[in-house]
């Protein structure tokens, strides 16, 4: 995977908030640079520069290295009468050392103004889209989701869903597998007992359009992924 690649693959999953920093981001070198590795050991440990991205020191680069020593030792001490394995803890995620200074440069322009740029912005990433008629329908369908949750859309949730749908038409078009997001099984669960089922419905019914149009097939999975980013 290119380091293009990889940073596409951050911006369809991580949150609202770095996928702001990421979008941000005019120094093609820069992009280049937190996307061409993997954050590897040194002889101090696990170090990098703060920020997102594959080669920077993070939450889910910290997340991934635990689990993968974790799974270790699993594998090769769980035998042993000493060795007691123990469930991970769950990891609260820390604040940001740039969300403040993020958020203020997203406060001086308009909400319409920040999402036009989002979708200028998509439109140099994917030029084999329409954006126009793209933008079109997920105004429509955010529009929707509000009218129906009886709700507001903050313009975080409303960037992230943006990016997040786009990033996964791209991605069922080139006929890739969407990256697992975990908190979409809650939702599945959830869909069980009915507490999303009217919304899980009518999530459907929003996005046949952009299905038919795209000729994509938006999976219960990443439908529930969709309601994620809503709800969270």
């Amino acid at each position: 995977m290119g380091y293009k690649d990889a940073y596409r693959d951050w911006l369809s999953w991580c949150d609202d908030a770095e996928k702001k920093e990421l979008l941000l981001l005019k120094d093609e070198k820069e992009i280049e640079d937190r996307f061409y590795r993997d954050l590897e050991f040194g002889t101090a440990g696990l170090r990098g520069i703060m920020g997102v991205g594959s080669n920077r020191m993070n939450r889910y680069n910290v997340r991934k290295a635990t689990k993968g020593f974790a799974d270790y030792l699993q594998d090769n001490f769980s035998g042993l009468q000493y060795f007691r394995a123990k469930p991970m803890p769950e990891m609260k995620p820390e604040i940001e050392k740039n969300e403040e200074i993020i958020e203020q440069m997203m406060e001086e322009s308009s909400q319409e103004e920040s999402i036009n740029e989002v979708f200028e912005y998509l439109g140099d990433q994917f030029p084999q889209f329409d954006i126009d008629l793209m933008k079109n329908y997920l105004l429509v369908i955010i529009g929707q989701i509000e009218h129906e949750m009886n709700l507001v859309l903050d313009e975080d949730k409303k960037i992230g869903l943006i990016v997040h749908i786009v990033c996964l038409i791209d991605k069922l078009q080139q006929q890739h597998t969407p990256s697992v997001n975990f908190m979409a099984y809650s939702v599945l669960g959830a869909f069980g007992d009915g507490r999303y089922g009217g919304l899980f419905e009518k999530m459907k019914t929003f996005l046949k359009p952009l299905e038919e149009t795209f000729d994509v097939m938006i999976q219960d999975n990443e439908i529930a992924t969709i309601i994620s980013i809503i709800c969270k």
